[in-house]
C-alpha cells in the first residue's frame, strides 16, 4: 500500500489507491465480532481518512 502513495501527489485518487492497494494484501477473518468484508471496508476508509487528513492542513486546537 506505502508503494501507492510514495511520490503521488496528493488527493482522492492517492487515497483510493491506496485503499485500494491495502486491500489486496489483507485477508481479514469473520468471526463473532465482526464480518471479513466489514473489516476490509473499514481498513479501506481508515486508510483513506488517513491519505487525506495527513495531506491537509491542520488547524490549532
Amino acid at each position: 500500500a506505502e508503494a501507492a502513495i510514495v511520490g503521488a501527489p496528493v488527493g482522492e485518487a492517492t487515497a483510493d489507491a491506496a485503499a485500494a492497494a491495502l486491500a489486496a494484501e489483507l485477508t481479514p477473518i469473520t468471526d463473532v465480532r465482526s464480518t471479513a468484508p466489514y473489516r476490509l471496508a473499514t481498513v479501506q476508509q481508515v486508510v483513506r481518512r488517513f491519505v487525506l487528513e495527513a495531506s491537509s492542513p491542520s488547524s490549532p486546537d
